[in-house]
Parts: structure tokens; sequence; C-alpha cells
């Protein structure tokens, strides 16, 4: 089963055990109703069966309780997955045969007639898209009426109400029709359930399937940029690797754990592709200046963050609108720096949104160890002294430490990539050159 499958049916349970929880409670009222309804002579009940009652219903309802909510928080869940999954599968069980239970013995009474109620939690444990358990809950009280209804003909007998000649004979009467309807009963929620399962698996698949889909479409962006403009291209191919190789670091030493499940990992991963997309508004000879930017184009080049932003937001709505979200911010906060004194907003700390703050470092990384035609690659070591020097003040200390941390996976990924592209960027800068001097010349590039 995949990741958002098991999620799903993970939620699913907690859901339902807050429901069977909240019937438990509720079972709860029972005794003060049954003690309003004995006094007005509606009902027939023993006092000692409704003290009963409600001395077996009471701990069931509240270790249900305890169960399904005393271990749901987010630390719990995310440090402990196994054991808080554990819990809620005991939860799905002890709550479902603990309501079978209270409604047998509420069946032995001689004047309350429960025959519905085993159906009821048949078709509740249908609920849970599980076949195995509808099957096993069917059985459990089916058992659970022959019992509960032998000690009803046992009480209707001491009271010369029985229909039979005897409490066994009483029983196997009342029995027979109710076998009949339970085995209806059993079939139709074995349908729902298999079916309903298959349905959903179908549904959540294809769903899964389109997301991914809209996901890999992003690494269209890339190639598209490299058509543009050859450096931005590789540089966001590479940003994508090292946001991707931060935050499974920042997660592995407990940093943001509730934020980087492996969702928002994905997203954060794909949101890079599009964190340089507003370079698109950048005229050529300023992206591919060999030199230093005068102030009125570094003044231009400080725009690219909130075109981008505007471009994204322009976008249809990808993964129910989260892709975006995370999209902009990144496109628009990854030249924010830690201290505030960055732009285009001057945001500082946690004002920068998480996955904008992972993009800053995996910005500057890359930018310091790749070619470009205003100066060669940096080494690792000098690339990650100047990342030091940043920390607190360019970026997060935490960020900044993790990258440092990846140093030797982020050499090698740099190393496999650099000689190639390289060449290719010099070969693209010459053509450009060639071409603006042609076309000062008033000739065309073929010309």
């Amino acid at each position: 089963m995949n990741t958002d499958n098991e999620e799903f049916f993970e939620n699913n349970t907690f859901k339902i055990n807050k429901l069977v929880s909240k019937i438990l409670i509720l079972m709860n009222l029972l005794a003060p109703l049954f003690a309003v309804l004995s006094y007005f002579k509606i009902f027939q009940i023993e006092r000692r069966f409704i003290i009963l009652s409600e001395i077996l219903i009471f701990p069931f309802s509240v270790i249900t309780l305890i169960l399904v909510y005393g271990f749901n928080f987010p630390n719990f869940k995310e440090n402990h997955p196994e054991t808080y999954e554990n819990i809620q599968h005991s939860a799905k069980y002890f709550g479902l045969l603990g309501t079978s239970y209270i409604l047998a013995l509420l069946g032995i009474n001689a004047h309350i007639g429960i025959y519905i109620g085993y159906s009821l939690i048949v078709f509740l444990s249908c609920l849970y898209y599980d076949v195995k358990l509808t099957m096993f809950l069917a059985a459990v009280n089916y058992i659970a009426m022959i019992f509960s209804q032998y000690g009803k003909s046992l009480n209707r007998f001491k009271e010369g109400i029985t229909y039979g000649a005897s409490p066994l004979a009483d029983c196997i009467a009342f029995s027979a029709g109710f076998t009949i309807e339970f085995i209806f009963v059993v079939l139709i929620a074995y349908s729902m359930t298999k079916k309903n399962k298959k349905t959903l698996h179908s549904a959540i698949e294809r769903n899964e399937k389109l997301e991914q889909t809209q996901l890999d479409f992003m690494k269209f962006v890339p190639l598209v940029l490299k058509k543009h403009e050859i450096v931005t291209g590789f540089h966001v191919e590479h940003t994508v690797q090292y946001v991707r190789m931060l935050c499974n670091k920042l997660k592995s030493e407990g940093y943001y754990k509730e934020e980087l499940t492996k969702k928002n990992i994905e997203l954060f991963s794909a949101a890079a592709n599009l964190h340089d997309i507003g370079k698109i508004y950048i005229p050529d000879h300023i992206l591919m200046k060999p030199g230093k930017f005068t102030p009125q184009e570094f003044e231009m080049m400080k725009k690219h963050p909130e075109i981008g932003c505007e471009i994204i937001q322009a976008m249809p709505k990808i993964y129910n609108e989260e892709f975006n979200k995370v999209a902009a911010q990144m496109a628009l906060c990854h030249h924010e720096r830690y201290d505030g004194t960055g732009y285009p907003n001057k945001l500082k700390g946690n004002e920068i949104p998480l996955c904008a703050r992972i993009m800053a470092v995996a910005d500057v990384t890359d930018a310091l160890l790749s070619y470009r035609p205003y100066k060669p690659a940096f080494s690792i070591e000098k690339t990650m002294k100047i990342i030091e020097e940043g920390k607190g003040t360019q970026f997060e200390p935490v960020i900044a430490d993790a990258i440092i941390q990846l140093k030797d996976e982020i050499k090698k990924y740099a190393e496999e990539r650099a000689a190639s592209e390289k060449d290719l960027i010099i070969k693209e800068t010459h053509w450009r050159e060639q071409e603006r001097e042609s076309l000062l010349r008033g000739q065309t590039v073929s010309e």
C-alpha cells in the first residue's frame, strides 16, 4: 500500500474510533434512562441490573477514550508511529468488541429487546473498510447474540413469559429467525466493505497519480529555462537536489519534524523548480553579463522574486493549492536574509517561510559551487566557509549547519556535473556574445 493510502486509512481509523468512543460514552446514559423508565413503570428493570450495567459500561468507555485520544498528539505520532498505529488498531477492536459485549449484557434482560443492535455493530465496522474486521465482528456478534438470547430465555422462563417448553426451546425459536436476518446483514456488510475499499483505493491512486503528474511537470521548468538562459536552467536543477538533501538532513537531525513530512519534502523539492521563474523577465544581456552589475542592472535583477511570485499566483491550482503556496513563498522570499537585510521585503528570522529559508541556503550553495561567466566555480571548502560565515546573518544557523554536514554529498553531486556544464555555458556565452555583436552591426546571427 502506498503512503497516501496508508495515511488515508490511518486517519479514517482514528475518525471512526472517535465515533465508537462517543457511542460508548453515550451508553453511560442508559443506566439513568433505565432508572427513570423503571420509576415510571414503563420498563420493569431490576435496580441491580441497572447498577451492573453502569459498572460495566463505564470502564469500557473510559479505556476506549484513553486509547483513542490519550496518545493522539503530534510529537508522539511523529516519534513513535508504529506504537501509535498499534494503539489505534487496539482501540478499534476494543471499542467494537466492548460495544458488542455491552449489547449482549443488556440483551439478557427479559424486558429489553436488542436484535438490530448486533447488526449496527457489523455495519459500523464497515466504516473501517476492513473486510477481515467486518467478518470477525459478524462472527463475534452472532455468538454474543446466541449467548445473550439464551440468558434472556432463562430470565423469561423465570418470569413465566417464555414461548417454548424450556429456555433452550425459547432460545432456539428466537435465534432461528435472527440467524436468517443476520446472514443477510453479513452478506450486505461484506459486499459494502469490499466494494467501498476497492473504490477508495482506486480513487486515491487516481488522485495520487494526478498530483504526482502535476509535480513531475515542474521538472519541465529547468529545461525551458535552459533554452532561455542556460545558467539559470542548470542552477534550478541543482537547487532542487540541494533542497531535498537539506530537508531530509534537517528532519534526521530532529529539526522541523512536524513541517518536514514526506509530503512536504516532495512539495518543497518540486517548488524549487520555480524559485527563479521570475528571471524570464530579466533581459538576457543582464542575466549573462560576464562582469559586475551596475546599480541599475542590480535593481532590475532584484525584481525577479516578485515577478516569479506573480507568475506562480497565476498558475492553475496544484496539489489542492498547497504547491502554489509553497512555490510562491519560495520564489518571493529566497533572497530574504535571516537578519532582515535581504530583499524584497526585509523579512527577518521566522518571518521568512521555512521553505524559503531552506531555499536561500541551497541557492547560495549552488551559486558558489558552480561556474558562471563572471566567476570560476568555488571549491567545496571555500563554499562551506562562506556558508559558515553567513550563519545567523544571511542564513538560519541550523540550516547552514545542515548543508555543511552534507559537504561530501554536495561535493560529489557538484563534481559529477561541473565539467560538462561549464563547457555548455562557455559555448552559449560565446554564441550570445556573437549574437550581440552581430545585432550591433545590424546583422542577424546567421549573417
